[in-house]
Order: structure tokens, then C-alpha cells, then sequence
């Protein structure tokens, strides 16, 4: 396996509920933990106490991606929904070690819409939250 090439997009693929988009255009997702350094005595550090762990992040979608997370729920607002997002890099056939990473309990956390005259299509960048990544 080509364990030394680097992912391009052409190498990610991203299923939101399920079904593979093609009108993401973007993903950014980090963890995040409380850490506190823990002192006794002398001068130096005893231990790093840790807390609880926080997941968010932004996704870049098209318009046509934002409509069908609406149509998606009974109330139509996307703020409502929870979904999981499977991110895969990697592309097996040119040899290369496949990653996913599987982001669980996705909530948005804004809605966008609007356009402007200069705009040939329209692209949103909505945060999110979700509960887990494995």
C-alpha cells in the first residue's frame, strides 16, 4: 500500500444520513478536551487532570445540499435535525490505507440562505455539533 501520499479531495468521499453528497464542498471537524495541570508539591507538575471532551465543526455545502437537509424533517429547518456524517479518505484502488472517520449526533448549529447578483451558485458554511467521532 502507498502509505506516503497525501488525500486530495478527489480522494475524500462524505454521506450525510446515509447518502453520499456531492455538493459538500468542504469539512473541517476537531475534539477538543479540559485539561488542567495538576501541582503538589515541589515545582514541577504532578499530573493533567482531564474533563470532558467537545466536538464541532464546519461544513461547506451548495444550496441544493442545504434543501434537501430541509426536506430531510417535518419542520423544514435544518437546526432540528440530527445526522451522522461519514467522512472517508482515501481511495482503495490506488492502493492507498482508507481512513473514516464517523462523526455521531450531528446538530447544526446556524441555517443559512440568501444570494447575491454576482452569485452563480451559492455556498454555505453552517457549524456544527456532534457527540462523538470514531
Amino acid at each position: 500500500m502507498n502509505k506516503s501520499r497525501q488525500y486530495g479531495w478527489g480522494d475524500l468521499q462524505i454521506s450525510i444520513g446515509g447518502v453520499l453528497r456531492s455538493d459538500v464542498t468542504g469539512i473541517l471537524y476537531k475534539t477538543r478536551q479540559e485539561k488542567v495541570v495538576s501541582f503538589g508539591t515541589g515545582e514541577n507538575a504532578r499530573s493533567v487532570q482531564r474533563g470532558a471532551k467537545k466536538h464541532d465543526g464546519f461544513i461547506y455545502m451548495k444550496q441544493s445540499c442545504i434543501n434537501w437537509l430541509q426536506d430531510q424533517i417535518d419542520s423544514g429547518c435544518i437546526l432540528d435535525l440530527q445526522v451522522d456524517i461519514v467522512v472517508t479518505y482515501g481511495d482503495a484502488s490506488k492502493g492507498d490505507d482508507v481512513r473514516t472517520d464517523k462523526l455521531y449526533g450531528v446538530e447544526f448549529i446556524e441555517e443559512a440562505g440568501g444570494m447575491m447578483m454576482e452569485d452563480m451558485e451559492k455556498e454555505y458554511c453552517i457549524p456544527f455539533v456532534f457527540l462523538k467521532k470514531e
